[in-house]
Parts: C-alpha cells; sequence; structure tokens
C-alpha cells in the first residue's frame, strides 16, 4: 500500500505579509507552553515492533526507577538509539505515558557508533506463562537455527555471509522457564518485564547471563500485534512465536543499531507526490520480512562489513565514468556498490542483486535481476529505496534496468545501466551543468536583547546575511529591512552576498509617534525573491518610567550603614543600564546645618540601583532623612522618593 504525502508550497510574499501579525502572537503562545509543561529526562530505548506486514517504532524513557512510554507530535527524524540520554517536554497522559513535543527534545550523551566484527554472543530464553505452560521448541532446535554453521539457513550463517567473513552468531539457548504472569495481548507490551523475569529465571538455574551480548525471549504465539520486537542499538529482541530465520535474524539486525530499510515512490522518482513504505525494500531482510536477503550497501557500511578495513570495498564516484560493482551476495573484495553524492550528507547508492547464497531469491525477479537498485540514504532513519518505474503500483519492480537512466535534479548527475551479467553490473555516470541550488539564507542581528524607546524614536540593528545558494547561483542581491507594526517606518536595502559568504547592512525601525506603551515585535527579513528569512526582535515602548525607592530598615542609629535601592522600570517591567542619582536630604539640628549627599549607580538586570551610605556620627545628626532618586532614560524622566530615621 503506498501513503500519499502532499507538499505545500507558501510563497514568501505571503509570507512575509503574514508574518508580522503572527510573529506577535507566536512568543506568548510558546510562554505559556513553555511555563506549564513537563519535563521528562532519562535514558532512551527505542523499540521497532514488526509484522509481516506492518512496523512501528516505540519510544520509551527510563527515569529513576519508572519507565514511560513517549509519543511524539511528529515523528522524530533522527538516529535515535537505545542508551541515549535525552529530556522532552510535553503533558504526562497517564503514570507510564507522556506526550512529548519533539522540537523540544535534547540530546545529552549520544549512541556510540559501533563497528560490528567477530562473535556475536546470543543467550535465547524459551520462556512461557503460568496460564499457557506449553514448550512448541526443542532447544536443540533453536540452537540449530541460530548457530549451527551446519545448517546453511541458520542466523549465524546469515551474518557469516552478509558480513563477508567478518562477523557471525555464538550462544546458548535455555529453559523452558515458566514465568510467574499469565500468557494476554496486555502481557505483549510488558516486555521489560518479561526480560526481567526471564534472566532472573536463569540466573536461579545457574546461567551466567553477563557473558552475553544479545538477549532473545523466545515465547508460545500469545496473539501479539508484533511476530518480533527489538531494541534499536540495544540488547534484548522479543520473539512472539515466530522462530524462523526472517524474524529472528531480522530483530538482531535492529540491536545492532539498524533501522528499516525503507521505500519511497514518488511520481517523479524523487520528487512530486510521494509515498513511503516502512518495509520497502524489495531484497533486504531488514527491509521486508518475508525475505532473507543481504543488509543493502549503507546498512552494511553503517556496521563495518563494507567500505572498512578487511572489508570489500564502495566505490565512491567522485566524476563521470564507467564503472562495475559485484553482486552484492558475491563473497569477493570487489565494489559492491557505488556511492554518489546527492547533496549535503545524502548520497545514492547503487548495489546489483545476484541469486547467490542468502539472496537466492532474486531469482524469481526479473526486474531485480536485469538492473541496480538505488537508495537515497543520509541516516539510519533517512534511508529509501527508490521506485525507478513509478506508474504501477508493485514495489518488486524498484530497479533501474539495462538502458534505462535516472537524473538527479540538483546535480544533474545522470545515471545509466550499461549491462549486466553473472560478472557485475556496468553503470555509467555522467554529468551537466549543475544547477542553482536554492537554499534560504541564513539572518541574524544586533542588538539581540529586547529595546526600549519611546514612542517616535527609531533603533538601528546590524542584519547579517549568509547567502546559502549553491555556487551556481547568480540571484544573490537580497532586500534586507524588517517588517514593522502598522505605522511604523522601516528602512530597505540591497546587499549583495556571494553564496557560501556572509555580509551586513544597517536596518533602521521608528515607531509612530502615537504608538501605546507595551511591547512590539519586528521581523528583520532578507529575501532575493525567490527565497528568503526572517529574525524576530522585541521591542519595548514607554512614555513614563516607575522609580520606586527603600531603605532596609527604617531606623537606624548613629554611625550605623544605610543601605538604599531604586527600582527602575517601563511597562511593569525592570529597566537595566539605567542610570539613578540618589540625593540624600539631612535635617538641620542643633550646630549642624542639614545639607544633601548627591550620587549616582546603574541598575542592573533586575531593574535595582543600590548604594550603601554610611553615617557620619558627628556630620550626620540625628531626625529624618529624605531620599530622592531620580533616572532619565531614553529621554524619559522618572523619579521616587523614601525617608528614614537617624537616632
Amino acid at each position: 500500500m503506498k501513503y500519499k504525502f502532499v507538499y505545500l508550497a507558501i510563497g514568501l510574499f505571503a509570507l512575509l505579509s503574514f508574518h508580522a501579525w503572527f510573529v506577535g502572537l507566536v512568543p506568548a503562545l510558546a510562554a505559556s507552553d513553555a511555563s506549564n509543561a513537563d519535563v521528562l529526562s532519562g535514558e532512551l530505548e527505542v523499540v521497532a515492533e514488526c509484522e509481516e506486514e506492518d512496523a512501528r517504532l516505540l519510544y520509551y524513557i527510563r527515569s529513576g526507577d519508572q519507565k514511560v512510554r513517549v509519543t511524539f507530535d511528529k515523528a522524530p527524524e533522527k538516529d535515535l538509539e537505545t542508551g541515549m540520554q535525552i529530556t522532552v517536554s510535553g503533558r504526562r497522559t497517564g503514570k507510564e505515558d507522556f506526550a512529548a513535543n519533539e522540537k523540544s527534545m535534547q540530546i545529552a550523551a549520544q549512541a556510540a557508533d559501533v563497528t560490528v566484527s567477530g562473535e556475536i554472543k546470543v543467550l535465547v530464553y524459551l520462556i512461557n506463562f503460568r496460564n499457557n505452560p506449553q514448550q512448541p521448541y526443542a532447544a536443540a532446535d533453536v540452537s540449530g537455527l541460530m548457530f549451527d554453521n551446519a545448517n546453511p539457513a541458520s542466523v549465524t550463517n546469515y551474518y557469516r555471509e552478509a558480513s563477508y567473513g567478518k562477523a557471525w552468531v555464538t550462544g546458548s539457548t535455555v529453559g523452558w522457564y515458566t514465568l510467574p504472569m499469565d500468557a494476554s495481548t496486555a502481557a505483549c507490551d510488558q516486555t521489560s518485564t518479561i526480560s526481567s523475569l526471564a534472566r532472573q529465571a536463569a540466573t536461579a538455574a545457574g546461567v551466567n547471563v553477563n557473558n552475553y551480548q544479545k538477549h532473545m525471549f523466545v515465547f508460545p504465539n500469545m496473539g501479539c500485534s508484533y511476530s518480533g520486537r527489538g531494541e534499536i542499538g540495544g540488547t534484548d529482541t522479543w520473539i512472539d512465536g515466530s522462530l524462523v530465520l526472517r524474524t529472528t535474524a531480522h530483530e538482531l539486525g535492529h540491536n545492532l543499531g539498524l533501522y528499516h530499510s525503507r521505500a519511497i515512490t514518488c511520481s517523479n522518482v524523487i520528487s512530486g507526490t510521494c509515498a513511503t513504505n516502512e518495509y520497502g525494500h524489495n531484497s533486504d531482510m531488514i527491509g521486508q520480512t518475508s525475505i532473507t536477503g543481504h543488509f543493502h550497501p549503507y546498512q552494511k557500511e553503517q556496521l563495518g562489513w563494507l567500505n572498512a578495513s578487511g572489508a570489500p570495498p564502495i566505490q565512491t564516484v567522485s566524476g563521470a565514468g564507467t564503472y562495475t560493482i559485484s553482486g552484492l551476495s558475491v563473497q569477493d573484495n570487489d565494489p559492491k556498490a557505488l556511492k554518489i553524492l546527492a547533496s549535503g550528507s545524502t548520497y545514492y547508492y547503487v548495489e546489483f542483486r545476484r541469486p547467490v547464497g542468502f539472496d537466492s531469491f532474486v531469482a524469481n525477479n526479473s526486474n531485480t535481476m536485469n538492473g541496480v537498485l538505488i537508495t537515497r540514504d543520509s541516516s539510519a532513519f533517512d534511508n529509501y529505496l527508490l521506485d525507478m518505474v513509478p506508474s504501477t503500483a508493485d514495489w518488486s519492480d524498484a530497479a533501474l534496468t539495462v538502458g534505462q537512466s535516472f537524473t538527479d535534479p540538483g546535480t544533474n548527475m545522470t545515471l545509466t545501466v550499461v549491462s549486466v551479467s553473472a560478472g557485475g553490473a556496468v553503470v555509467n555516470v555522467s554529468y551537466g551543468t549543475t544547477p542553482c541550488a536554492t537554499a534560504a539564507p541564513t539572518v541574524s542581528a544586533n542588538p539581540a536583547t529586547t529595546q526600549w524607546l519611546v514612542p517616535g524614536a527609531s533603533i538601528s540593528y546590524t542584519v547579517t546575511v549568509r547567502n546559502n545558494n549553491g555556487s551556481n547561483c547568480t540571484g544573490n542581491s537580497f532586500t534586507v529591512g524588517a517588517a514593522a507594526p502598522a505605522g511604523w517606518n522601516s528602512s530597505a536595502s540591497q546587499l549583495n552576498v556571494a553564496p557560501g559568504t556572509s555580509a551586513s547592512t544597517t536596518v533602521t525601525v521608528t515607531s509612530s509617534a502615537s504608538t501605546p506603551s507595551g511591547y512590539y515585535s519586528v521581523s528583520l527579513v532578507a529575501s532575493n525573491g525567490e527565497v528568503g528569512a526572517s529574525l524576530q526582535r522585541d521591542l519595548s515602548v514607554f512614555s513614563s518610567l516607575g522609580v520606586s525607592v527603600g531603605t532596609d530598615r527604617a531606623t537606624y542609629a548613629a554611625g550605623g550603614t544605610v543601605l538604599m535601592s531604586a527600582t527602575v522600570s517601563a511597562n511593569g517591567t525592570p529597566v537595566s543600564g539605567a542610570a539613578v542619582n540618589f540625593t540624600i536630604s539631612k535635617p538641620a539640628s542643633g550646630r549642624t546645618r542639614g545639607g544633601t549627599v548627591s550620587v549616582t549607580a546603574t541598575t542592573g538586570a533586575d531593574g535595582r540601583a543600590v548604594y550603601s551610605y554610611r553615617l557620619n556620627k558627628r556630620q550626620d545628626p540625628g531626625g529624618s532623612y529624605s531620599v530622592a532618586a531620580s533616572t532619565t532614560f531614553g529621554g524619559v524622566s522618572g523619579n521616587g522618593q523614601t525617608s528614614f530615621e537617624v537616632r
């Protein structure tokens, strides 16, 4: 089944006209959300849940002794693995459930890259339940499937062949253990409990479970929504009555850090209306679970089975030419794939399948036999087999066959299949003139903090624009200006910026003389007519200042110290950087004539200016003192006063 995605293009002009209103609304909503959001931090567990025709990803966070299921408002298109330390914001929807904002995700500790080589030690636990103690598998048969070198269809032989002899599976099968819980569809989701109880049972039986890298928990079919589950980059897999090669080797692949091998079909191969398939790669076991084929070249490269020391190479294409690649399952040291840059960190991987070993099933697919498969890969999550025959609804005809060509519109690279044979596939790569690749510019501006101004006043920003267009682009003149509230004025200028470089200009924003006091936002905008970007800056318009004055005590003894402070505010918000003049007026008493003392202090981030005055026993008589504080900020003046007694 193909699911359609619709890509909506919004014109820059419409975006900017809407932006002046929108930017004023979003910060308030975001601040409201942030202030009320719950925060969850801990160790991530990513689980691939796999059924014959469907799959999904599950996310959990272990926080203290609690395991919480996390659902995201948008699927995380990131290489998330079990063991990462992450923090998310959102809402608790139950004791063990959390609805998270995908954009709030912060990763504190990344999972380490792992090269898989040598033995992969697996402990298989045969388990059943107190209400269903059946034992449908013999331990010897399970070990034969998993570890028997003499069994041509064993898991260990699959990994040995797929890795070109670099990795294999060893281990033991233990059990049966009857767990103190009931078999039910609800128990299907209690995988942590199953793992914990099974480990306890094996340990009690004298098994050293710590001697194994991976742990597979096999139980009789109890109607789960999956035939298998596997932690991505973790240690545990769970098998619900599907004790066959394609399930066990598939789930173990998740343990090694692999996401599913996906596929995408678009009306124009890589553009237009597109549909994706989670299990789409038609020859890859970590893709379609109904076959036993090799992992595709990008997956093998991530595991260190291709393009690494002691492994067959991948031919990186850096220019036009004719290239030959060997069958992916053929056990030789010839290049197994072509790797061709698409853009940024995204590459096309070209692979060739022969009906050899675990890829024998491709003999039944004339399309695959007569061409090459092309995947577009940039990350473990973002990997897709391309459908070279998008006019059909069939994923099995994805190959680019002999005599056909594929052209990448971004690089103007054309790939043509010249011939295929038992000896390999011959592919020609050519390049036309590279088209202009446009990208939104990056906009930054100073000052970055909220600026204060009176009605009718101006503020100037230094706006820096980075041109992110490709080197072949000619539209490199940007109009730089501001989208400001109605009635305000702003300057605009043209700025020529070469691709890959930055340049700066000044944008001045002037508020209306009738602007009411309050908070406002302006958007600093850069556009070349095709692409643009904007940056919000906040302004506080004020026409009066509040000045509150106080002392730390109401009464002081002669010779004491008076700590006085003045807080300056505008629109109810503290004003920093305001110079405050304190004037202390003394009383006349006896031989003293009174007098004044003046000093200036500057407000900090909290709007407070502080002055400490030490009373002189001779010059400062007893009586009532007054303190006046005055300031002028942005052309607006304010003052306040207080008093204290000296005894």
